[in-house]
């Protein structure tokens, strides 16, 4: 949960600052190997596209693919919370205050 409200802060329609720096961070933390918060279950290829597409986006300039790819993993994350221990959460009352781009 704590990636996808990260990353819905970095794409979603009030995200503000969207530099490579911010994007780097977030990948640092949630879906590199060894990240402290690694998303586990995440498959490998999704957090490949993340780095491939920031790594681009260091020698263009263009973010655009980046944040492509870090939404493609939240979506992916929010299909393991479904599925996972969060789907309880998920259906309480609490948890459909929630807002998800399904």
């Amino acid at each position: 949960l704590e990636f996808y409200l990260a990353a819905e802060g970095l794409v979603g329609a009030g995200a503000e600052d969207t530099s490579v720096e911010v994007i780097k961070k977030c990948y640092s933390r949630f879906l590199c190997e060894g990240a402290p918060s690694l998303v586990s279950g995440l498959d490998v290829g999704t957090r490949k596209a993340v780095l491939d597409a920031l790594v681009e986006s260091e020698s263009d300039g263009d973010v655009a693919a980046a944040l492509q790819r870090l939404g493609e993993a939240q979506d992916a994350t929010y299909q393991l919370m479904r599925s996972g221990f969060w789907y309880r959460f998920l259906a309480c009352d609490d948890g459909k205050r929630l807002v998800f781009n399904e």
